[in-house]
């Protein structure tokens, strides 16, 4: 069960994946032009994407272009509205990028204690899940990793695709592929995301868990 394999490897319970966000190129399209230039100046979808232990898909986004930040891409989400509404049930760790809530756990940026730091590396050792998940879909497809030559409506269909066959990948316990292209998604850098704030109820959950397991 994927929720005992993150208890084990972080010692959070009720883990039940990482999140993270993913930029994937596409042509300047003819409309809205703007809103797919990402921080790096290049037209792209920012895909969003959670995935379980076994670097399994669980959830996925493909509708918002480059502009949009990763925090918003997961809260305007369906599953956003299911976690916070209790109809899903489980936590999910994100990077700084993303606010912290009662289903959401981030790293503390500056730890102060002995407690902190142990959180932080612990979370983090859980969210590098879902950095080889989106490695491992961009070396089974690789154009995922250069540029989708169409416009957003297809190039989403498309990455809609890729995930489902490389969850049918892992269904079917085929290897991983290997080849030049880092198990990190190399076009997102965390450090230049602007950090989101935490709800009440995310800081209350988040300082919950550094003292009862840290």
């Amino acid at each position: 069960m994927s929720s005992l394999r993150f208890k084990e490897l972080t010692k959070i319970p009720g883990v039940v994946g990482a999140i993270d966000g993913t930029h994937v190129k596409i042509p300047a399209p003819p409309e809205d032009e703007y809103l797919f230039v990402n921080r790096k100046s290049y037209h792209s979808l920012n895909v969003g994407i959670a995935s379980d232990f076994n670097l399994k898909i669980i959830w996925l986004c493909v509708k918002y272009g480059g502009s949009a930040h990763d925090s918003r891409v997961f809260r305007e989400s369906t599953l956003h509205s299911q976690l916070q509404s209790g109809a899903v049930k489980g936590v999910l760790l994100g990077d700084s990028a993303y606010r912290a809530e009662s289903f959401l756990l981030k790293p503390i940026l500056n730890p102060k204690n002995n407690h902190e730091k142990r959180y932080t590396d612990s979370l983090c050792r859980g969210r590098v899940k879902v950095e080889n998940c989106i490695g491992c879909l961009k070396r089974q497809f690789h154009s995922l990793h250069g540029e989708l030559r169409y416009r957003p409506q297809k190039a989403a269909l498309l990455i809609a695709a890729a995930v489902a066959f490389r969850n049918a990948a892992i269904d079917l316990k085929e290897p991983p592929f290997f080849d030049d292209i880092p198990s990190e998604d190399e076009d997102d850098d965390p450090s230049d995301d602007k950090e989101d704030a935490a709800t009440i109820s995310g800081q209350t959950f988040m300082n919950y868990v550094v003292s009862k397991y840290f």
